[in-house]
């Protein structure tokens, strides 16, 4: 489990929470979005990645590396930002990482988006969600809004869109 925040002293900072993020190396766009959302008193701290492609982002040593930086630093989640993982990977691919990656980050729980973002959509018993992304590829196939619908297991189809917004 994470260190107990009531711990530390007042600084200012991480006052409420205090969120490791692994990201790429050559990318500066989660914590960007991150730094964005943060309400007051949230802290992030983020760890780099080597990123030479999409099939090897998730392999050692990189991210278990990252995170064994980050567990050094009283943190109580740490984010892995790769929603493209949940692609890759498939949900026992993804789960493999994440315990691989929680050994080597001393207790501190390691969340991955799509997962984060399925239980959240549970906790607040949404029944349906929209859905609006560029798009993109991976392994060479364009990903839609249906793979992002079964990604998060709620109904979100293409057909659904008015389609002056697709």
């Amino acid at each position: 489990m994470g260190r107990n925040i009531n711990n530390l002293k007042p600084d200012g900072h991480g006052w409420r929470a205090r969120l490791g993020v692994l990201t790429h190396d050559d990318s500066a766009i989660s914590e960007s979005e991150l730094w964005t959302m943060a309400p007051d008193g949230v802290s992030l701290h983020t760890s780099r990645v080597f990123f030479a492609d999409l099939a090897t982002f998730a392999d050692p040593p990189g991210p278990d590396n990252a995170a064994e930086l980050l567990a050094r630093l009283p943190l109580q989640a740490i984010i892995y930002a790769w929603t493209v993982g949940s692609y890759l990977l498939g949900t026992t691919g993804e789960e493999e990482l994440v315990s691989r990656v929680e050994q080597h980050s001393n207790g501190i729980p390691v969340l991955m988006s799509a997962p984060a973002a399925t239980a959240g959509f549970r906790t607040l018993e949404a029944e349906r969600i929209a859905l609006i992304h560029a798009p993109f590829r991976v392994a060479g196939a364009e990903v839609s809004v249906d793979d992002y619908g079964q990604l998060f297991k709620l109904p979100c189809r293409q057909s659904e869109i008015p389609s002056r917004l697709r």
